[in-house]
């Protein structure tokens, strides 16, 4: 009760909305723990397996033999092993590859040019962001998103990932855009 009423004596209108919001998310957060219906919502009940086994399937297993793949093949840090050079070397089918297109970007291309794509893609990024329309545009959220997903789960081989690498790094090098 009186976290509301401070929140309507500040009277501005947009933080008063958003902290009511925050109310409301942690008032039910607070019914489904004292309820213990948070048990049942299977996002949740995944969420604390992960943190109480420290398991992240084989994503983990993924990135340590990227890693060492790197240590193994100084090659490929240096100047690059070239596209699927993950699967060819350790025997894997289709769909088993780093699953972080930064670190399969590295070992297809070399640390100077993948640091340098990488690099110039997170200042599209944020150049698009402090863009005119940036923060308003549906796309800039989209292509973010597919990038974000691509750290997780991104191969370069697939329709998106590169594309939108490129696309943030081609904004990064021209002048300020005034939509997007």
């Amino acid at each position: 009760t009186v976290l509301v009423l401070l929140l309507v004596a500040i009277r501005k209108p947009l933080l008063t909305h958003y902290s009511l919001i925050v109310l409301f998310l942690c008032a039910i957060g607070i019914y489904l723990i004292q309820t213990g219906l948070w048990q049942e919502i299977s996002i949740l009940e995944r969420f604390f397996y992960l943190i109480e086994t420290q398991s992240f399937g084989e994503r983990d297993r993924f990135i340590y033999e990227s890693v060492n793949l790197l240590k193994e093949q100084p090659i490929c840090l240096l100047s690059g092993c070239g596209l699927n050079y993950f699967q060819n070397h350790y025997g894997n089918t289709f769909g088993l590859y780093p699953h972080n297109s930064i670190i399969e970007l590295i070992i297809s291309y070399g640390a100077i040019i993948g640091t340098g794509l990488a690099f110039l893609t997170l200042k599209g990024i944020w150049k698009a962001y402090r863009s005119e329309q940036g923060k308003e545009s549906f796309i800039f959220y989209f292509a973010l998103y597919l990038f974000i997903l691509s750290l997780k789960s991104g191969s370069l081989v697939s329709i998106t990932t590169l594309p939108v690498m490129l696309v943030f790094a081609f904004v990064a090098c021209h002048k300020p855009i005034k939509s997007l």
